[in-house]
């Protein structure tokens, strides 16, 4: 490790694993493993130790519980310490995997929400737009009407009062 070689390990020993933990220049991976069923993810986790599961896989390949609970026995504390702090990190990292996805789908979910809003907005808008042009031509033909229709009777006016004049001015005459 001095003259830089690299070294790529893989282990159950909990010393190895804290000594990456602890040691500049080394770190530990692991390869995620979902619970449920022992299988690999083929997720690469890189800084995060593996918890061993030669216990649970162990079991689920038939291995007599004997022989697991004797082997589980010659475990030194130290070391079933390390597996139960190894647990609970990595059940606290899928929680937060868990709450950064819900979080992420949450944003996602916001954007489209905002998105939709702003088109609603728009869409609004416009169409407000288009009553308001409509309204406005309507009102102009109701004023064009008006327009022509008191020109009309100005008209009309006109023509009585001229002839209203022409009958006093013919029976001035008369």
């Amino acid at each position: 490790r001095d003259l830089g070689a690299k070294i790529a390990a893989t282990t159950h020993y909990a010393e190895l694993k804290t000594f990456a933990m602890t040691t500049p220049g080394v770190e530990n991976a692991s390869c995620e493993v979902d619970v449920e069923t022992l299988r690999p993810t083929y997720r690469l986790l890189i800084g995060i130790p593996g918890k061993s599961n030669a216990f649970a896989i162990s079991k689920r390949l038939g291995l007599r519980e004997e022989v697991i609970e004797r082997a589980r026995a010659q475990m030194n504390s130290e070391s079933i310490r390390f597996e139960d702090i190894l647990t609970r990190l990595e059940q606290q990292r899928q929680e937060m995997e868990k709450d950064r996805s819900d979080a992420e789908r949450m944003k996602r979910s916001a954007e489209t929400d905002a998105r939709k809003a702003r088109e609603f907005r728009d869409q609004m808008e416009r169409a407000r737009q288009n009553v308001r042009g409509r309204a406005e031509k309507e009102a102009r033909h109701i004023l064009e009407e008006a327009r022509r229709e008191a020109e009309r009777v100005f008209d009309e006016l006109d023509r009585m009062r001229r002839e209203a004049q022409r009958d006093r001015e013919v029976r001035q005459e008369n």
